[in-house]
């Protein structure tokens, strides 16, 4: 519920409902990206009512070293604000944002928005018995080793990356056997202290998009994006799963809805009634940066 912002006071109630409606499932994000909304709506009042820039504002409210989360997790290694300066510096944003504004009184029946969003994401699951996997390798008698492991590739390049590590080691011990287990994680609900995450990753986007007021026809001109993945084993392969999750989110909030009859009967079936992006929907400029020098202790090679 608090995104990227420090937020003292918090209360947070939540209830269980049942509907006439079929249940979803998770998908990329488990809730997240609908929790970053009502932080950021929140950001936008605030913003309203001071008057201030809200670059200002969002700046002022966000995480930093030891501060303590609305779960009582005290964070280590914050590198949102980090982030944050260097995807200002990259967008060039304070220059474009007075061109824009030169851009909206110019034009009656177009205008043109920036804005610039923080993220921060918990990295395991509050079931502390879904953090665990496996791998196996095998060693032949001509030197050649097979490699297996519980994780599903689905696109995001983990058979990659596992063939990285094991390459990265130079040799395979004969004898070596072993297990590991998360570190630290004790998160006890009912008393709301411990730790809920093992750690975050964090990242800024700033996005100049052009609206046509009388249509709401709408196009993505250029966003930028710095992304916080630690010490990246595979800078390609980090920087399209951050394209790829960009525009999942962009579909998320601008076009893709489920629409249903009064009797709960889906309308939106298919891709002919459920609008998922296509290609003419990304930015015209899309500039992704991994953060520099952020190491993170907790995972393998300082990755995230």
């Amino acid at each position: 519920m608090d995104n990227a912002y420090k937020i003292p006071n918090a209360c947070v109630i939540s209830y269980i409902c049942k509907t006439n409606l079929t249940s979803n499932t998770a998908f990329r994000g488990f809730g997240a990206p609908q929790a970053m909304l009502i932080a950021e709506c929140w950001m936008n009042d605030i913003v309203a009512k001071c008057g201030l820039p809200s670059e200002q504002v969002q700046r002022l409210n966000l995480y930093q070293e030891g501060d303590i989360t609305y779960t009582n997790q005290k964070l280590e290694a914050v590198n949102i604000i980090k982030c944050w300066d260097e995807c200002l510096e990259n967008s060039s944003f304070h220059s474009r944002r007075k061109a824009v504004d030169d851009y909206n009184r110019q034009h009656c029946w177009k205008k043109r928005g920036l804005a610039i969003i923080p993220t921060k994401f918990g990295i395991s699951f509050n079931a502390i018995f879904l953090n665990q996997a496996g791998a196996l390798v095998h060693i032949y008698t001509d030197g050649s080793v097979l490699l297996t492991h519980g994780g599903v590739e689905m696109g995001q390049g983990l058979h990659t990356k596992m063939v990285q590590v094991a390459t990265y080691m130079e040799r395979v011990s004969l004898s070596a056997a072993g297990f590991y287990r998360t570190p630290d994680l004790n998160y006890d609900w009912d008393k709301n202290e411990g730790r809920a995450y093992n750690y975050y990753s964090y990242g800024v986007a700033c996005s100049e998009v052009e609206i046509d007021c009388l249509t709401g026809d709408h196009k993505n001109l250029r966003t930028d994006i710095v992304m916080d993945v630690g010490n990246s084993l595979n800078p390609a392969v980090d920087i399209g799963q951050v394209e790829g999750g960009f525009m999942q989110g962009l579909g998320y909030f601008t076009l893709e809805e489920l629409r249903y009859s009064p009797e709960g009967v889906l309308y939106t079936r298919g891709p002919g009634a459920y609008k998922i992006p296509s290609a003419g929907d990304i930015p015209m400029q899309l500039n992704v940066s991994l953060l520099r020098e952020s190491p993170n202790r907790k995972a393998i090679y300082s990755s995230k």
